[in-house]
């Protein structure tokens, strides 16, 4: 049963913040977006391991397999968003790669014959809105490219794949 306690709400408050943010240092670091992501990756590995130390040794096979392809789609997802960034604009690169329920939600429906809720498709238009507005700038000569998109559209994919078989996996009890 998920339960929303108000430090776990801020948590992921302060972690949204976080990666919002992780754009811009990308951007603009004196070393590659894809050397950027490996060390944020590398940095990140002491707190998931102090976070799931308890649960390692319970893990089956499978778990492990699952894990594996998690962290090959995670892989993909950093060196390509991170790459986005040298091409286009932060906010079209972030806009884009937050487009992943438009990819989930569809799988979720067809697949795992789960119902589409009513505010997907408010936020769906109003995402869409968005969209629409910053293609806009683009055909006016915006300084952001089509080249710069292309990853972040694989991004959005690579980002989602790990997404779709974790929603049929069974929770932790």
């Amino acid at each position: 049963m998920r339960r929303n306690e108000t430090k776990y709400v801020l948590l992921e408050l302060l972690s949204m913040a976080f990666l919002a943010a992780s754009g811009i240092f990308v951007r603009y670091s004196v070393i590659s977006p894809i050397n950027a992501g490996m060390w944020r990756c590398l940095f990140a590995l002491p707190v998931l391991y102090l976070m799931c130390r308890s649960e390692l040794p319970a893990l089956t096979k499978k778990d492990w397999l699952m894990l594996l392809a998690a962290g090959v789609m995670l892989a993909g997802d950093v060196a390509l968003y991170n790459t986005a960034f040298s091409y286009t604009s932060v906010a079209n690169a972030t806009l884009i790669v937050n487009l992943t329920p438009f990819v989930i939600v569809p799988v979720s429906r067809f697949v795992f014959k789960e119902s589409v809720p009513r505010h997907f498709l408010i936020g769906a238009a109003v995402a869409v809105a968005g969209l629409v507005l910053l293609m806009l700038g683009k055909a006016e000569g915006a300084e952001s490219g089509f080249k710069g998109d292309l990853p972040a559209c694989f991004t959005r994919r690579t980002y989602c794949l790990p997404i779709a078989p974790a929603a049929a996996y069974p929770p932790a009890p």
